[in-house]
C-alpha cells in the first residue's frame, strides 16, 4: 500500500526544517550523497537543535504570558468571555479563512513566475498545501511550516530548488505589504499612532524599508551578474534575478503585489470587528495599527507564532491609552484563537489530500 496522506504530512513536519535552512537532499527521495552514517548524526543534530530553539521559545511565550497575567484579574477576565459577541468572532474568522485562497493563489502566480517550459502548478494543490501549512504555522514556528511548504510542493512535482525561492519571496512580499501598511497608517494622527511620541522614528525606519527594497528591486539587473560571477555569492545573484523576473518580468506582477495589500487588509477588517465583538470602538486607522504590531511580533523568531510576546505588547500598547489591562489581553488572545480558528480547514485538508496525486501541469498552450 502506498503512504496515507496524514503519514505523509506528518513525517514532512519534522523533515520540513531541515529541508528550509539547507540541509535538504538534491532529490525528493531523500537519498544523501553522505553516507547514511554522516546523514544520521547530520539529522540528529539538527533535530536536537531545532527542539532546543523550539523549548526556547515556548519559554519566552510563558514567560511572557506569567507577567502579563500576573496583572489580571480572573473574575473580569470571565466577565469578557461571557459578554462576547459571538456574531462578530465568526464574521471575523471568516474574514481571515478568506485568505487562504488569496495566499495560495498569489504563491502559485510566484512559482509560475519561476517555471521554465511554460509549467503551470494547478489550482487546487497549491491552495490544499498552502491551508495545510496555514494550520501548521499556528501550532509550529514558521520555519516549520514554510518548510513544510517546500516539501509537500517537492511531493507534487516541483523541485525544493523552484519551492525555496517561491516561498522566501511569498513571505519578503507579505513583510513588505506589511511595512507599506504600517508605514501609511502612521500617517493618520490618532492617540494609539502616535507610540508614545515614537511615531517619527517608526516612520522613518519603515520609509527607509520601503525605498531600499524598491532600489533593490530595480538594480538587481546591474548588481546581479556581478554576483554570479563569484561563488560566494552566485546562489545569492541568482535569487536576486529570480525576485526581479517574478516582480517586473511576470504577466501577474500585479495580483502578487496586490494580493499582500488585499491580505492584510482583510486582516484589519478581522481585527475591527474583534473589537467590535468586545465593545471596542476601534476607528480603522487603531485597528491597522494593532494588525501591525501584531503581524510585525508573530515575526520575532523568539516565541510560538507570537503568542505571549504578543499579548505583552498589545496589553502594554492598549494600557497606556486607559484600556483595561484584562480587556487589551483578552482582545490580544480573541485575534490568536481567531488565526487558530480560521485555520482548523487545514486539519481536514492534511486529513485526506496526498501530494503524490497532484503533479505540475503541462505546458500553458496559447
Amino acid at each position: 500500500m502506498g503512504t496515507t496522506a496524514p503519514e505523509i504530512s506528518f513525517r514532512a513536519v519534522f523533515l520540513a526544517v531541515p529541508l528550509y535552512t539547507g540541509a535538504s537532499n538534491d532529490n525528493v527521495g531523500g537519498r544523501s550523497m553522505f553516507t547514511d552514517v554522516e546523514t544520521t548524526g547530520a539529522e540528529q543534530g539538527t533535530r536536537l537543535k531545532n527542539a532546543a530553539l523550539f523549548l526556547l521559545k515556548l519559554a519566552v511565550t510563558g514567560a511572557c504570558f506569567w507577567y502579563v497575567a500576573r496583572q489580571v484579574d480572573a473574575a473580569d477576565f470571565k466577565r469578557l468571555l461571557e459578554s462576547l459577541d459571538l456574531g462578530w468572532v465568526a464574521f471575523a474568522a471568516l474574514i481571515v479563512m478568506a485568505e487562504t485562497p488569496i495566499v495560495g493563489l498569489r504563491w502559485r502566480a510566484i512559482l509560475n513566475g519561476l517555471g521554465s517550459g511554460g509549467e503551470r502548478m494547478p489550482v487546487g494543490p497549491i491552495v490544499a498545501i498552502t491551508a495545510i501549512t496555514v494550520f501548521v504555522g499556528q501550532i509550529l514556528p514558521n520555519v516549520a511550516a514554510d518548510g513544510l511548504r517546500v516539501w509537500l510542493l517537492a511531493r507534487s512535482g516541483r523541485t525544493w530548488r523552484h519551492g525555496l525561492p517561491s516561498v522566501v519571496i511569498d513571505r519578503g512580499l507579505g513583510v513588505f505589504s506589511l511595512v507599506v501598511i504600517g508605514f501609511i497608517t502612521l500617517l493618520f494622527p490618532s492617540a494609539l499612532t502616535a507610540l508614545a511620541g515614537h511615531r517619527i522614528v517608526v516612520l522613518e525606519v519603515f520609509g527607509f524599508v520601503i525605498v531600499a527594497a524598491i532600489a533593490g528591486i530595480l538594480l538587481v539587473p546591474y548588481i546581479s551578474p556581478v554576483f554570479e560571477r563569484f561563488s560566494l555569492t552566485r546562489l545569492a545573484g541568482r535569487f536576486a534575478s529570480a525576485t526581479h523576473n517574478v516582480l517586473i518580468g511576470s504577466r501577474a506582477k500585479w495580483w502578487i503585489l496586490a494580493a499582500g495589500f488585499i491580505i492584510h487588509l482583510l486582516t484589519i477588517v478581522a481585527v475591527w470587528a474583534l473589537g467590535r465583538a468586545q465593545g471596542l470602538a476601534l476607528p480603522m486607522v487603531d485597528a491597522a495599527l494593532l494588525f501591525t504590531l501584531m503581524i510585525s511580533i508573530a515575526l520575532v523568531p523568539v516565541s510560538i507564532g507570537g503568542w505571549g510576546l504578543r499579548e505583552l505588547a498589545v496589553s502594554s500598547l492598549l494600557g497606556s491609552h486607559g484600556v483595561p489591562m484584562e480587556q487589551a489581553l483578552f482582545f490580544s488572545m480573541s485575534f490568536g484563537v481567531v488565526l487558530i480558528v480560521a485555520a482548523m480547514p487545514g486539519v481536514i485538508v492534511w486529513a485526506f489530500y496526498s501530494p503524490a496525486q497532484h503533479g505540475v501541469a503541462g505546458p500553458e498552450r496559447a
